[in-house]
């Protein structure tokens, strides 16, 4: 696996985290109820899934943990900058925001 593919890989994977985290954390409050629960089990098997793909993927990439945390953290930053430039091209075009 090249460092491209392995890259391109853990930015959708990151990219879903975030989102997950976005979507999951407009239902949860300050007092613990039930739907906070609810949540919480509908969200933990889908974090698990992706740190799960994530594993593997750090399994068969063959190269240096240095080099492998690098292009995590990388494609992490890159992830994050891909969501607010989307909340910012929907703002300019609509007006409004797309994530509240």
């Amino acid at each position: 696996m090249n460092w491209l593919k392995f890259s391109g890989y853990q930015l959708i994977l990151f990219f879903a985290i975030l989102l997950l985290n976005y979507f999951a954390d407009s239902y949860m409050g300050s007092p613990f109820t039930f739907v906070d629960l609810l949540v919480i089990c509908i969200s933990i098997p889908f974090v698990l899934l992706i740190a799960r793909i994530i594993g593997n993927l750090y399994k068969n990439f063959k190269t240096r943990l240095s080099v492998k945390l690098f292009l995590s953290t990388s494609a992490f930053v890159l992830a994050v900058i891909i969501l607010v430039s989307i909340e910012n091209i929907w703002y300019e075009i609509f007006g409004k925001l797309l994530f509240n």
